[in-house]
């Protein structure tokens, strides 16, 4: 089932536990967190450049872990199933009620650690804490323009509650489509 999710997330620090130079603390840090061994080998070899293709899901499993071991993982229930029609459309309503980020880019723009992932079909994004603070002061959340699609409403009522979340823990958001 298509789907998506959103982890706030302090990104900076998730970054600097992914190189090879601090990955022995981090393996330290995450077995104190009983992070399933498996997942931390993982996470290992893709810090090694080293990941599997055949890895692809289990890689998705070891960082969607370690985002919410960092941060949190935040309510996707509502959008989900999701269709990716239904970016364009969200995206076209935040263009149209002047918000400055863009769906697309929070679930399909790059990779938030850096690096190829060998995910297979799943897209994975971000948005930086200054675009999280620049989307959640610049816009009055209570004032939007009427919103006609069920799906862009819903979805654009996540994303209010999404950058609320970031914006008071003061982290970014990492997010995951899954066709």
């Amino acid at each position: 089932m298509a789907g998506i999710e959103v982890y706030s997330t302090d990104l900076d620090r998730v970054r600097s536990m992914l190189t090879s130079a601090t990955f022995e603390s981090t393996r330290l840090w995450l077995n104190e967190r009983e992070m399933a061994a498996d997942e931390v080998e993982v996470l290992h070899r893709f810090v090694r450049g080293e990941a599997r293709p055949t890895e692809h899901e289990a890689l998705q499993m070891a960082l969607a872990s370690l985002f919410v071991l960092v941060g949190r993982n935040l309510p996707n229930a509502a959008v989900t199933p999701y269709r990716f029609a239904d970016i364009a459309a969200t995206d076209d309503y935040l263009i149209r009620a002047k918000v400055p980020v863009r769906l697309a880019d929070l679930l399909c723009r790059t990779n938030p650690v850096g690096a190829p992932l060998p995910i297979d079909g799943v897209q994975v994004g971000y948005w930086s804490r200054d675009q999280v603070e620049r989307a959640w002061t610049s816009v009055d959340w209570e004032q939007l323009p009427l919103i006609e699609d069920d799906v862009v409403e819903i979805t654009v009522y996540a994303i209010r509650d999404w950058l609320e979340i970031a914006h008071l823990r003061k982290e970014s958001l990492v997010g995951y489509y899954f066709p």
